[in-house]
C-alpha cells in the first residue's frame, strides 16, 4: 500500500468499511485569544492572590476581588469596552509596607437653599441631597455614609467607589482602599459637569478638595509573574507604571528566555498607563526600549489610571483580534472622563511623547481616544535609533504569521517522513522534503496577502530559503522575509493655492 494511514492497521481482517477522519488539509483556525488583566484585591476578596481565574462579567470580579477593589474596576471598564475577548484576572495583595494615599473633601457653610452636592471621585458622582440650614457637619457625614466608611460599607451598599471616607465637622478624610502609588491617581473635585450639567454648591455651602497623595509601593509581582508560567495571553494589561514593576515584565517578555522566546513562544504584550506630567512621562519613556510593552501618557482625566488601563486594553483587544494589521487611532474610550481644556497635552506635547517611547490619547468632542498606541522600543543593541517596532501592531503581525506557519506545518506534516527534494515516492505516502514544506510557507503566506497582513508574495518566494539541515538529518531549516503591511497614519498635503490662475 502507498496511503498513509495513521490509525487503521495494515493487517486488518475483519470486514467491510472502516475509515479515520484526517483533518490535516485543513485551513488552521486559531483558539482564544485571551487577555489578562493584574491589578490589586481587597482583604474581603474570595480569590487567592497570585492566581489567574477565569472572570465571566464585572459582578463576578466584584466578588471575587471585592467592590471598590482595583481589579475589579479595571475589569469594569474592560468589560465596557470588550464585550466578548475571554478574560482572565490576577490579584496582587496590597505590600505590606505599602501606605494608602489621603486627601479630602472640606466642607465649610450652611445651606441656604436646597440642592445636590455633587462630588467626584475617581470620575464616579457621589451625590449627597442638601436641605436648607444643613450645616457642614451634616452634609459630611451624609457624603461619609453615601462613600461608605470602610469596605464592608462598600458591599453593603454595592459601592465601586475606591476610597473609603470619615467626617469631621465637615471635612471629610478621603484614604484609597488599596494601598501603593496608584491611589495618587484618584481625582477629587465638585461639579465636574458644571451648570449645563446641572451641576453646581447648594448656596450657603463652599467645597474645597485636597488631592490624593503620599501613597507609596506597589505591590511585588515576582509571585503573580510566576503564577502565570506559560499560559497564553495574548493581552496582559497591568497598572503600574514604576521601574521595577516594568522591569519585571520586561524580563518575561524578552526575546532569550522570555514570553517571545524560541522555546517558549506563547507571545502577548503588555499595556500600562502613566498619569503623569510630559517631562516625567518623557523620562520614563526615554529610560525604557521593550518591543513588548506599551505605556499610555495621560493627564488631568478625573478617571483614574487603572480604569483608564481598563478601556484602553478593551478597545485594543478587540480591534487587534480582529485584525492586527489595523491601526488602533480614534478608537474611543468608554467610560473614561475627558480631562479640562487646560489638563489636555497640546499636539506638540503628544508628539514629544511619541518621540520618546509613550503612546498617547486624542481628546475629541465625543470622548476620549486611542491616538498612537507605540511601543517603548527606540533604539537597537549597538543604541541607534530603530523603528522596527515602533507601534505596537508589529509584535502582534510577527506573532499572527508565526502561529500560522506553527499551525499548518504541524497539523499537515505532524508524523511525516522527510526526504531529499528529488526523491520519488508513491502518491499518498506521508512524506515531505523541502520543496513541499517551501510551497507550503508560500501558499500560507499569499493568503495572508490576500487578508492584508503581509504584501509582496513573489519578492517573498525569491527570497525564502528552505533546506535540510547539513548535520541534523532530521532537521529542516527555514528563512524568511515577511513584508509587513503597515498602517495609514499620516497624510501630508501641500496645497498651493492661487489667487489668480
Amino acid at each position: 500500500m502507498t496511503v498513509s494511514f495513521n490509525t487503521i492497521p495494515d493487517d486488518i481482517r475483519i470486514p467491510l468499511f472502516w475509515a479515520e477522519i484526517d483533518a490535516s488539509q485543513n485551513r488552521t483556525v486559531f483558539g482564544s485569544q485571551k487577555a489578562l488583566i493584574v491589578g490589586q484585591l481587597l482583604p474581603s476578596a474570595t480569590q487567592a492572590a497570585d492566581t489567574p481565574v477565569f472572570i465571566t462579567s464585572e459582578a463576578d470580579a466584584k466578588e471575587k476581588f471585592a467592590p471598590g477593589s482595583q481589579l475589579a474596576s479595571i475589569v469594569e471598564l474592560f468589560r465596557k469596552n470588550n464585550s466578548f475577548t475571554e478574560m482572565w484576572a490576577l490579584g496582587l495583595e496590597d505590600d505590606g509596607s505599602a501606605v494608602a494615599a489621603t486627601g479630602a473633601v472640606t466642607i465649610t457653610g450652611t445651606a441656604t437653599a436646597d440642592g445636590t452636592l455633587n462630588v467626584y471621585i475617581g470620575g464616579q458622582r457621589v451625590r449627597v441631597g442638601v436641605t436648607t440650614g444643613d450645616t457642614a457637619t451634616i452634609v459630611g457625614a451624609a457624603l461619609e455614609t453615601a462613600i461608605g466608611v470602610n469596605e464592608a460599607a462598600a458591599i453593603t451598599l454595592g459601592s465601586g467607589v475606591p476610597v473609603t471616607a470619615e467626617n469631621t465637622a465637615g471635612v471629610v478624610a478621603i484614604t484609597a482602599r488599596n494601598a501603593g502609588a496608584l491611589g495618587n491617581d484618584i481625582d477629587l473635585r465638585a461639579n465636574y459637569g458644571g451648570v449645563l450639567a446641572g451641576e453646581f454648591t447648594p448656596d450657603g455651602l463652599t467645597v474645597g478638595t485636597t488631592g490624593m497623595a503620599d501613597g507609596v509601593t506597589n505591590p511585588d509581582l515576582t509571585g503573580a509573574i510566576a503564577g502565570i508560567g506559560d499560559e497564553p495571553f495574548d493581552f496582559i494589561l497591568q497598572p503600574y507604571s514604576d521601574t521595577a514593576s516594568l522591569d519585571a515584565w520586561a524580563a518575561e517578555m524578552n526575546d532569550t528566555v522570555g514570553r517571545w522566546s524560541w522555546s517558549r513562544q506563547v507571545f502577548g504584550h503588555v499595556f500600562t498607563v502613566s498619569q503623569n506630567s510630559v517631562a516625567n512621562l518623557q523620562t520614563l519613556g526615554s529610560g525604557r526600549n521593550d518591543p513588548h510593552m506599551s505605556v499610555v501618557g495621560f493627564h488631568g482625566s478625573p478617571t483614574p489610571s487603572w480604569e483608564v488601563l481598563g478601556a484602553v486594553g478593551g478597545q485594543a483587544t478587540t480591534a487587534l483580534i480582529n485584525d492586527p494589521s489595523r491601526p488602533l487611532q480614534t478608537l474611543q474610550l468608554l467610560g473614561v472622563r475627558l480631562p479640562d481644556v487646560t489638563d489636555r497635552f497640546t499636539i506638540t506635547e503628544r508628539n514629544t511623547l511619541l518621540q520618546s517611547g509613550i503612546a498617547t490619547l486624542r481628546y475629541a468632542t465625543e470622548g476620549v481616544q486611542i491616538e498612537a498606541m507605540t511601543t517603548t522600543y527606540q533604539t537597537n543593541s549597538f543604541g541607534s535609533e530603530d523603528i522596527s517596532y515602533l507601534y505596537a501592531n508589529v509584535p502582534f503581525q510577527l506573532a499572527y504569521i508565526l502561529r500560522t506557519l506553527k499551525g499548518r506545518i504541524e497539523q499537515k506534516f505532524p508524523r511525516h517522513k522527510l526526504a531529499d527534494n528529488g526523491t520519488r515516492f508513491a502518491a499518498g505516502q506521508a512524506m515531505v522534503t523541502p520543496s513541499i514544506i517551501r510551497a507550503e510557507i508560500i501558499a500560507a503566506y499569499e493568503e495572508m496577502e490576500y487578508f492584508g497582513h503581509v504584501e509582496n508574495s513573489d519578492a517573498f518566494a525569491k527570497a525564502l530559503i528552505v533546506e535540510r539541515n547539513a548535520a541534523n538529518p532530521w532537521r529542516v531549516d527555514v528563512q524568511m522575509n515577511p513584508d509587513l503591511t503597515q498602517q495609514f497614519r499620516i497624510f501630508a498635503l501641500k496645497n498651493q493655492f492661487l489667487l489668480q490662475s
